[in-house]
């Protein structure tokens, strides 16, 4: 995420991302360069706390953007259930025909 070249809105992401400990998931260039004299870089960011729990995977761009598509698999478990719903009398005192 820092190079020679970051400018300040970059340098604002480096900083947010080292004050939170976020670690930069995407290791290899996903700008195409579409021009003589550019180089592949890094452009496209994922950002995350844990990334060994991730898997991550570049492919080919898509249509004619100069950019790899980022793939990013992430372990997802099921929210335990709560305990059932339990039934419960209750009492309408206020109802009751008190005369029988």
């Amino acid at each position: 995420m820092c190079s020679s070249k970051t400018d300040h809105p970059g340098e604002l992401a480096f900083n947010f991302a080292t004050l939170h400990d976020l670690e930069q998931l995407v290791e290899h260039p996903t700008h195409i360069p579409d021009r003589l004299g550019d180089t592949p870089n890094i452009l496209d960011l994922f950002l995350i706390s844990n990334p060994s729990a991730y898997g991550v995977t570049l492919s080919s761009p898509l249509g004619s953007t100069d950019h790899n598509v980022i793939s990013v698999s992430c372990p997802i478990s099921p929210i335990s259930s709560q305990d059932p719903p339990k039934w419960r009398c209750l009492w309408h005192f206020v109802h009751a025909s008190w005369a029988t």
